[in-house]
Parts: structure tokens; sequence; C-alpha cells
């Protein structure tokens, strides 16, 4: 059996395998994510602020600009992103941050963190996630918001304007910094699997969809949230809570005045400000409301914004494309064939977070053949 093919035919099997990838609908940018990651955020709202990491790892801001917050254009290999009052945070794919605007009480000061795998900001700090389960924060520590250095197992993080939130592994909550609200009494919960907070208040999404607040109800509820059900995604503003629901659209409560998002459909992930919300869509663009007297809202034109989505972890169906060919005389090299199934998994595995990404890499498969 003949065992050499000339560089067309190479080129005929991989572009063949690569419009595969790309225009069967298992996966497209939409459907194949499955599942999300809200450690990683793609979209964030700052007081008045918003940010949005785009497919190719650049991130786009918009608003408020006093501390320089919006100066994000330099950035590159950005793989999540977070807001403050007057900063902004972005996670690199190598597991260092970077942080631009205010840093008056050091807020920004994380060029030395490596190891993170989620970032959280809110008004005057900054919290970090580690891959060994620790929490470092900087920033403000008026009321013990920073104290975090003895928390261990921690899968989950977030925070408040004066307090900072982390989920443990087994479910359960752990809470720092202000506390006049009662916005840290959350020993008591668990099968917790997400976190938001605001300035007075704490949000727990549960492992079965169900959502628990405790804090203040000022300014119209907030925490009404008791009846919530099939919720995916939380977040938080200073007095208003919203959840993303299964099917797109998106729950509130609390405070209301300038906006509502009950005619949202198809939102992939929602990120609140203190007066704002924002939602990213399916289809990549991104929609916000609220109070926006310095342009936070201005987010009409964006597109390519990245979903935060997780890879499947089922076997690979490009392997069973390329295994497939070869059993069928297609392909009669196996060494060609499974340097095509690393390349093409690896490139599949990108087009979920990253479709730039996943044509670069199958074009330097095609130019190494």
């Amino acid at each position: 059996m003949k065992t050499f093919y000339t560089i067309d035919r190479y080129f005929f099997v991989i572009t063949l395998a690569l419009l595969f990838v790309i225009t069967n609908p298992a996966y497209s940018a939409a459907e194949t994510c499955v599942s999300y990651d809200y450690n990683k955020p793609t979209i964030a709202a700052g007081f008045w602020h918003t940010v949005g990491l785009k497919e190719d790892g650049t991130v786009l801001a918009v608003g408020d600009n006093r501390w320089g917050q919006l100066n994000v254009s330099s950035w590159t290999g950005i793989k999540a992103v977070a807001a403050g009052r007057g900063h902004t945070v972005g996670l690199k794919e190598d597991g260092t941050v970077i942080a631009v605007g205010d840093n008056y009480y050091g807020q920004s000061n994380i060029s030395n963190w490596t190891g993170i795998t989620s970032i959280a900001a809110n008004w005057n700090h900054t919290v970090g996630l580690k891959v060994d389960g620790t929490v470092v924060a900087v920033g403000e520590n008026q009321f013990g918001e920073l104290n975090v250095s003895s928390w261990r197992g921690i899968k989950a993080i977030a925070a408040g304007v004066w307090h900072t939130i982390g989920v443990k592994e087994d479910g359960t909550v752990v809470a720092v910094g202000y506390h006049y609200d009662g916005q840290l009494n959350v020993s008591d919960w668990s099968g917790i699997k997400a976190i938001a907070a605001g300035i007075g208040h704490t949000v727990g999404l549960k492992e079965d969809g169900t959502v628990v607040a405790v804090g203040s109800y000022q300014y119209i509820g907030r925490l009404n949230v008791s009846s919530w059900s099939g919720i995916k995604a939380i977040t938080a503003g200073q007095y208003f809570t919203d959840g993303l629901k299964e099917d797109g659209t998106v729950a509130h409560d609390g405070w209301s005045r300038y906006f509502s998002v009950s005619n949202w459909t198809g939102i992939t992930a929602i990120a609140a400000g203190a007066w704002h919300v924002v939602g990213l869509k399916e289809d990549g663009t991104v929609v916000a409301v609220g109070q926006s007297p310095l342009g936070a809202v201005d987010v009409w034109g964006w597109t390519d914004i990245r979903q935060p989505c997780v890879a499947p972890e089922t076997p690979s169906e490009v392997t069973q494309v390329i295994d497939n060919m070869l059993a069928s005389g297609q392909i009669v090299d196996s060494g060609i064939a499974s340097a095509l199934i690393a390349s093409l998994d690896n490139a599949q595995r990108n087009l979920e977070t990253s479709p730039v990404s996943a044509k670069n890499m199958i074009e330097a498969t095609i130019n190494k053949v």
C-alpha cells in the first residue's frame, strides 16, 4: 500500500478537516458553549465604565476615563477582565495580571502576581484566585476586605464595594470586610457554585440554579431572589441583583430607576456596574442599560466579544473524522493521522474561545505539511 502522498493531497485532507470543524454546527462559537466559566469573565462593568474582551485577546473599554481606566488598547493575550471604580484589570493567558487606572490605594499593584486563575475587582480593591486555591488582594483595606491570606481551597471569588467573598471547593462560602448591612452572613450557605457582591449585599448561585442573598434591602429589594430558578450566572450592582437564566433572559431585582432588562434575549453573560448592567449576546455583540453620564453603556458597536466557554471534555469529533479517514484509506499514514488529530484538536479547543486563534493554528498546520 502506498504511504506517500503529495503536498496537495495533505493540503486537501487538512482543508477538509478544517471545513468540518468550522462549518459543522457542533463547533460553531455559540453551539460549543454548552457550559460557561464565569470565573473568567469576558465582560466587566466598573462604576462608570465597561470593558469587553475580544476573541483575539485584545480589550475594549468605554465610559469614564478620569483615571486612565480605559487605556487598554495595547493589551494582548488577555483571557479575563474585571473593573473597579477607577481601574481595569486583565488576566493574561500566562497567569499574570495587568492593570490600568487609579492606584491611590494600591489597587493596581498586581504586576508581581503569578499563577492567577481568576480575578475580581470593585471600588478600590482587586482580588486574585491562585491555581493552588489561595487568594491574594490589594488596594483599600478600611474594613478588612483584603484579609484573605488565610483562605484555602477556594474555587470562586467576588469583590463587593468594601467586602470580599470566596466560594470553597465544598460549596461553602467565606467572607471578610464591611458587615454593617449583614452582607457577610454567609457561613450557613452550602451548595454554592458562584457568587456576586454589591455595596451592602451578597448573592450566591446554588448548584440547583436557585439563588440566595443576604444584606440590606435598601433601595427596594435586591434580595428578593428566593423565587428565582433556572439561573446560570449572577451579578450584583450597588443596589440591584441580576440573574442570567438558562433560556438567555435576565431576571432583575432592586434599583431600576434608569433601566430594564426584561426585553433582553439570547444573553450568555452579564456584568453589573454601580448603576448599569451589561449583557453579552450569543453573536458576540453587547447590550447595556442604566445610568451612564459618561458613556458606560455605549457598547452598541462592539462585536466579536469572547464567550466565556468551557471546552467540552467529551472525545473529540475531529479525532473520529481523522480515524474514519484512516480506516477508509483516505489517509494511509498513521503518523500523519496522529499529527492531524493533535493539530486539529488544538484548533477545535481554541475555536471554542477564540475562532481567530483556531484559524491561525490551522494555517500554521497547513504551512508545516
